[in-house]
């Protein structure tokens, strides 16, 4: 293969030499590859030369997944993303798209960057971590700020439905906002709202707002959580076949290993006791009363006897108890 200016210019069984040759023998070259479900948005602005990335071939990198943008920032979404990436040193000195984006262009990426707006950081910035339908007046204000960021610079629309406030969204509201995507000719990438018991069913919701909107559906990391469910695969994969034979523009990504990552309450507690925000959250928790309610839901909800045995704390907060990392929930209790 010869290469000038940046581009391929001939590929050849043989070729004259050239001004630099390199020697990939026993190597694969290949195009750059798309990382379609990417949490960089804020990681790229602390390591721009994103190494990870570029040893794994990755040339184009898409984040603001799973309804968590980095835009708008306001109230306690801002909080929260602050005091994660605070103790790594960054400092979160936007609000809007604009803005996040014109401090991404001062600190350029080793890779290209698409970035979507999150539902979640949107519903926030207006509803809050409230379990209500939005006000008419709401939803317009909901629609401005996907707009402002899609004209800012964001590709799409991304939402997390297993995530507050995501989770108290419905398809009304859903296929509203991705309806504004699709006139502005951007996608919708959704971590649907169940990929357990109710798989199929959260599929049929994420191709519901597809149907409804004319938006191009990205499902995110398509998979059957727990054994009892695998043979539910089957089905899901023939339902996406299914839409795309009648015309819906739908495509999906999933990763070959049996583990996932998450936040520990998301993947825990039901939706009712993560309403109202993190304080709210951590008060229920600190009630005995609130605290058997919630370890009855989960009981209920999984009911596997090693269950606790597949949770693995991956990282805690600056000031929580290190010295659970690498441990079970079995181990911990």
């Amino acid at each position: 293969m010869l290469l000038r200016d940046g581009r391929i210019e001939r590929v050849a069984p043989h070729l004259e030499p050239a001004a630099n040759d390199l020697d990939a023998e026993g190597l694969v070259l290949s195009p750059g590859f798309i990382d379609i479900h990417c949490h960089s948005e804020f990681a790229a602005l602390l390591y721009p030369r994103a190494e990870s990335k570029i040893l794994a071939g990755v040339t184009t990198d898409v984040s603001g997944n799973c309804g968590a943008s980095p835009f708008p920032l306001v109230g306690e979404y801002r909080r929260r993303r602050q005091a994660e990436w605070g103790r790594h040193g960054l400092i979160l000195d936007w609000q809007s798209a604009a803005e996040y984006f014109d401090r991404a262009e001062a600190s350029p990426c080793s890779v290209n960057r698409v970035v979507l707006a999150g539902h979640g950081a949107i519903r926030a910035s207006v509803v809050g971590y409230a379990d209500r339908r939005p006000s008419a007046e709401e939803r317009g204000r909901m629609r401005r700020l996907l707009v402002e960021a899609i004209e800012a610079g964001a590709w799409g629309l991304s939402s997390g439905l297993i995530y507050p406030p995501g989770c108290y969204a419905d398809v009304d509201e859903l296929a509203d906002l991705a309806r504004c995507a699709a006139e502005a000719g951007a996608f919708y990438s959704s971590h649907i709202r169940n990929e357990g018991d109710a798989l199929l069913e959260a599929i049929d919701g994420f191709l519901d707002v597809v149907r409804r909107s004319g938006v191009r559906g990205q499902l995110s990391h398509l998979k059957a959580s727990g054994a009892a469910n695998w043979q539910k695969m089957p089905d899901a994969i023939r339902r996406l076949r299914d839409a795309r034979s009648d015309g819906l523009a739908v495509t999906a990504d999933r990763y070959p290993y049996l583990a996932s990552m998450t936040d520990l309450d998301s993947l825990l507690l039901p939706n009712w006791a993560v309403e109202g925000g993190r304080d709210t959250e951590l008060a229920r928790l600190a009630d005995p009363a609130t605290r058997r309610r919630m370890a009855g839901d989960i009981r209920r909800r999984h009911p596997e006897s090693d269950y606790f045995e597949r949770i693995l704390i991956a990282a805690v907060t600056a000031h929580g108890p290190q010295d659970v990392v690498g441990k079970t929930l079995r181990q911990v209790a």
